[in-house]
């Protein structure tokens, strides 16, 4: 029988509109034959709150919850059809509810594997159903096709502090992690300014690695290609292609590696040069761990309705 992954099963939601756990279902069923999971989902009859799968899903929120202590954040992101839903409070109170609840569940650095745990998990405003029947209750309600689409924990274990930033009302939503030498740094306000400092740059910048160490070695290979390419393109002699290639590198590092990034409040500093000035002041050591950044919608082919329609759908 063939292995059902989670990725097959948030691959199927996303062809169907139909619940988590159903798709699953289907899929073990079918020996993971999508055709035939379509069918089976169809003859099954899960495609009632799922009628309205057919629609793209790519408006929503992103949506942080921080533990008093700073020590535990999560955040999630939840999608619907239009920006005219997204200012229903029933849907806000859904995301919200969503993001309380995966503060309090332990996750894995999966997040479509949180996103199935959580789904099928009892949902913290209603225990006696679970969020993926929250879910399709507000479908009902609201009318719209909801997805959740992904879902993340971090849980320190050391001195340090969480800060999560939602920017636009939801567009856009970072998390980072920061580890100190002591609680007492962690605690201390300038810690936390410069926690937020960073979550700022995040979401304005869209790193997409902490530092040169982080980046894949194929990425980096594909970066070389394209740079020796363009230099034999422009008829650059080859005894210096590497050098060209190497200053392409370092452009890449700067715009893609958070702390080889210029600070967006002071652009004589990098990153890390940032980071190490705030330490030195507070005497101790302070390492960006890691960090998240969720963009809604990000990845998500968006249909292109006019203003009118997206009125006359509602009215609908």
């Amino acid at each position: 029988m063939a292995k059902i992954t989670a990725a097959m099963v948030k691959e199927l939601r996303e062809l169907t509109g139909a619940g988590m756990m159903d798709c699953k279902k289907a899929l073990q069923a079918t020996d993971g034959d999508f055709d035939k999971a379509i069918n089976w989902l169809r003859e099954h009859g899960m495609a009632t709150a799922e009628k309205k799968a057919g629609r793209a899903a790519t408006e929503g929120m992103v949506q942080g919850k921080l533990a008093e202590d700073g020590k535990t954040g999560a955040m999630v992101e939840v999608n619907i059809e239009t920006d005219f839903a997204v200012k229903n409070e029933k849907f806000q109170a859904l995301v919200d509810n969503i993001a309380e609840q995966a503060l309090q569940t332990e996750l894995t650095e999966d997040d479509v594997a949180n996103m199935e745990k959580l789904s099928a998990s009892p949902y913290i405003a209603n225990p006696d159903i679970t969020v993926e029947l929250a879910i399709k209750e507000e479908i009902a309600a609201i009318r719209e096709n909801i997805t959740f689409r992904r879902a993340m924990r971090y849980a320190l274990t050391e001195p340090g502090y969480i800060d999560i930033y939602i920017h636009g009302g939801g567009r856009v939503g970072v998390m980072v992690e920061l580890v100190t030498g002591t609680e007492a740094t962690a605690q201390s306000e300038e810690l936390r300014n410069l926690a937020r400092n960073l979550s700022m740059q995040i979401a304005a910048m869209n790193p997409l690695y902490l530092n040169a160490d982080a980046v894949p070695e194929e990425v980096l290979e594909n970066e070389r290609e394209v740079a020796r390419a363009a230099a034999r393109q422009e008829g650059k002699p080859e005894k210096i292609i590497e050098n060209i290639v190497n200053g392409k590198l370092k452009r890449y590092y700067t715009d893609f590696c958070l702390l080889d990034q210029s600070y967006v409040l002071d652009e004589d500093l990098t990153v890390r040069q940032a980071i190490d000035k705030v330490a030195k002041e507070l005497g101790d050591t302070i390492a960006v761990s890691r960090f998240l950044r969720y963009e809604r919608g990000e990845g998500l082919e968006k249909k292109s309705n006019d203003f009118a329609a997206e009125v006359a759908m509602q009215l609908k």
